[in-house]
């Protein structure tokens, strides 16, 4: 099995404890990326081992359900484990390495170790006393040893040996007929115990794959076996599976529409004893994926839930039960009870490489953050602890992040009674137009849109209630991305193109940011690839571009901001920041001074305090409107690690930002920029718009937790409507109101909680 990873055993630092105060950057979570777990084997079915980068070795003797370090005698990375009885294994790994050991504990390096080559050996297989190992370099004759002494000693068979680059994988069905994987697009087969091998004739199906490296082969049968790989995951092209059932002739992809539906890299096999195949991978920044068939040819595969946001390298079955150990990226270790419908993680890496794309909370002390393959992170400030877990029903997210919204709901159930009308909604939305909401926090999901198309997705969202909401993004058209703005009026379960592709343009084109003016859901924009921007005035019913005067037309726009009615900011690619003053119909480039670094994100907590993130430990913030800009990177972390998104948690007074290799830090000092009085009980912001016809929307902050009762009255007094009578947590709301019935004039509404209450005056004009 060849791997070339970068990954960890992952563990949280401290978390921020609610109510401590501290200056500059603190980690709120962040992994130790030490290791990657690349091979798992058992021999019997209680004894089982792990072996992956550093040398790392574990053993397991209750079939795996818990394990234990052994001591290594290498630092080599090691990719493949086998043992060819319950005492006697073999790992092997980078630069040749070859350790042993004779009871299962001890290991030791073998003489030959570096000796008879100092490539990487990604492969062994034993069959008895006989055994076979494959390696080699790209682009170099594939090598291949054997042994027919148990390991003792190793001889080269690479003289007859057809192939042109490097082995990936081996696998034996018996002493004398055996299968090996190749890297780009080749597979072989021996019929004489490897001393002899034959190139097999491979049929890929009709998709026109740019690349083909074939990562894993298993031997199911002396007639029948399987092979799995890749072709370009940046080019959408589906993940390669194919079967041989003529001794490793010919192999063919199973069905020619791939119906898999996954684009990521695969890695390996695991077979139970009825003959049930399980392929696994995943791939870097990528969801692992799990896919199934039964024998005895192999023409169904049909896709189980994928893991926790990580890459899956190896699997094995526990032998005579419906046991399977999973291992891969970040230290992640799962074990399934059940053939692999279910999966309980013994060990997990968190947080995906990619990291926190984006963060949603729910007032002082409840924030959320958002990673590839749906994975989630919870922290409960107020506890001091955090939560990990899968914004998906079956385990099963995307592989790329788009945002993630908590949506308030103004709406007050009536007294005894529970209905998801009347709940809080949080929206996450994604890659392979992924879109699920949960109505409680977080802990359960319902999975909304899944396409399973690269080409589909979900990159930027915008909620005007709990019900109605926008999302933007690309869907496939063919083998490239088009440009689309949708619509949902029913909470996500309908979503209406508003705004289609546009046919001048040829090339793939995505919009990656959404905003609506703060209370005003008339007042929107989004941004996109190559500069592109549209804008409405009529609550999105049209979206005509805007101008802009940004020198270079190829730069994308990541992500927009509409502060207020009229002034918005947008920023991208090479240090790219614009401002509209006219509701989004012009933008201008602006001139901050941080160079040409790409840029991410963009919020804001008032019109004069705004944060900036980008690549390279970027973050800025300005607290005038945007006039000046002050550098406050997150040096922290690593120079070159991207600084993915910021978020600024109002009610607690917490700035946080998302930073690739799943770091995440936070501060509360100065640039965090806390402007709401903490002495104050609550503050009432006027309403907006102001006058009114039909509707408005009322703001409002709480500084701990309360019961908010919230009227409207007419100038005699009378109470002509209650908005909110309900217990909130602390945090800043925003509701809507609407007038109907009511005539024009004057209006007040009143907020009233334990600790006091205020009245402002509103206008409403028919």
């Amino acid at each position: 099995m060849m791997r070339f990873k970068i990954a960890g055993l992952c563990f949280a630092l401290l978390l921020l404890l609610a109510g401590s105060a501290f200056a500059q950057w603190q980690y709120q979570y962040s992994p130790d990326l030490s290791y990657a777990f690349n091979a798992v084997h058992f021999p019997t079915a209680s004894v089982g081992y792990i072996v992956g980068s550093g040398g790392v070795i574990y053993k397991s003797i209750d079939g795996g359900s818990t394990w234990t370090q052994q001591t290594s005698p290498t630092t080599n990375s090691l990719n493949d484990v086998f043992f060819r009885d319950a005492n006697n294994g073999f790992a092997v790994g980078a630069s040749g390495t070859i350790i042993y050991t004779s009871d299962g504990t001890n290991w030791s390096v073998h003489a030959q170790s570096g000796v008879i080559t100092t490539t990487t050996i990604n492969a062994v297989w034993f069959v008895g006393m006989n055994g076979w190992i494959g390696a080699g370099a790209a682009s170099a004759a594939c090598q291949i040893y054997s042994t027919s002494d148990g390991g003792a000693t190793w001889a080269n068979n690479v003289v007859t040996n057809p192939s042109l680059d490097l082995c990936t994988d081996i696998s034996f069905a018996s002493a004398t007929i055996g299968y090996a994987s190749v890297d780009r697009n080749g597979i072989m087969y021996t019929i004489d115990g490897g001393v002899n091998w034959t190139k097999s004739t491979v049929n890929l199906g009709p998709y026109p794959y740019t690349r083909t490296d074939i990562e894993a082969i298993y031997a199911v049968s002396t007639t029948h076996a399987v092979a799995c790989g890749w072709g370009s995951n940046v080019g959408g092209q589906p993940t390669i599976i194919l079967v041989s059932t003529d001794g490793g002739a010919t192999f063919n992809t199973p069905d020619a529409t791939y119906p898999w539906a996954t684009y990521t890299y695969a890695y390996n096999f695991a077979k139970f004893d009825n003959g049930e195949v399980m392929l696994v991978g995943g791939g870097s920044q990528s969801a692992g994926i799990s896919i199934h068939a039964m024998g005895p040819n192999y023409t169904t595969w049909t896709r189980y839930p994928a893991f926790y946001g990580e890459s899956i390298n190896d699997a094995c079955v526990v032998p005579g039960t419906n046991k399977v150990v999973a291992v891969g990226d970040a230290g992640v270790v799962a074990l399934s009870t059940d053939r692999g419908l279910t999966w309980t993680f013994l060990y997990d890496g968190g947080m995906p490489f990619q990291g926190v794309g984006a963060f949603a909370d729910a007032g002082k002390n409840k924030i959320w953050g958002f990673g590839a393959g749906g994975a989630l992170l919870y922290w409960d400030l107020a506890a001091g602890t955090y939560k990990y877990g899968m914004c998906s029903p079956k385990n099963w997210g995307p592989t790329t992040i788009g945002d993630l919204d908590y949506v308030l709901n103004p709406l007050d159930p009536p007294s005894g009674s529970y209905d998801s009308s009347y709940a809080d909604v949080m929206y996450a939305a994604a890659g392979t137009g992924y879109l699920c909401k949960s109505y409680d926090q977080g802990k359960t999901w319902i999975e909304l849109n899944h396409t399973l198309a690269l080409y589909d997705g979900f990159l930027g969202m915008h909620w005007i209630d709990p019900l109605t909401g926008f999302l933007v993004g690309h869907k496939a058209i063919g083998n490239s991305r088009d440009e689309v703005i949708w619509k949902t009026t029913d909470g996500g379960y309908t979503l209406v193109e508003v705004q289609g592709p546009d046919p001048a343009i040829t090339t793939s084109m995505q919009w990656n940011g959404i905003s609506f003016a703060p209370g005003n859901p008339n007042v929107g924009a989004v941004v996109g690839d190559d500069n592109r921007i549209r804008y409405t005035a009529d609550g999105g019913a049209t979206w005509p571009y805007a101008t802009e005067n940004i020198a270079t037309s190829t730069l994308d726009l990541e992500e927009v901001v509409m502060i207020n009615s009229t002034t918005g900011f947008a920023v991208g690619d090479g240090g790219t920041l614009v401002k509209t003053t006219d509701g989004g119909a012009s933008w201008l480039v602006q001139a901050p001074g941080w160079g040409t670094v790409n840029l991410t994100h963009i919020t804001f907590n008032t019109p004069n305090r705004l944060w900036v993130s980008g690549a390279d430990q970027f973050l800025w913030y300005s607290v005038d409107g945007g006039a000046t800009w002050t550098n406050a990177n997150v040096t922290p972390i690593v120079s070159t690690y991207d600084v993915m998104t910021v978020h600024y948690q109002g009610a607690a007074g917490i700035l946080w930002v998302g930073c690739h290799y799943a770091n995440v830090l936070s501060r509360t000092d100065a640039v965090a920029g806390v402007e709401t009085p903490k002495s104050l009980p609550f503050v009432l912001n006027q309403n907006f718009p102001n006058p009114f016809n039909p509707s408005t929307t009322i703001a409002f902050t709480l500084a701990s937790d309360d019961h908010v009762t919230l009227n409207v009255y007419n100038v005699a007094g009378k109470l002509v409507a209650t908005v909110m009578d309900r217990d909130l947590k602390a945090g800043d709301y925003s509701v809507a109101f609407r007038a109907d019935g009511l005539a024009t004039g004057v209006y007040f509404y009143k907020l009233s909680t334990s600790r006091g209450e205020e009245t402002r005056k509103m206008v409403l004009l028919r």
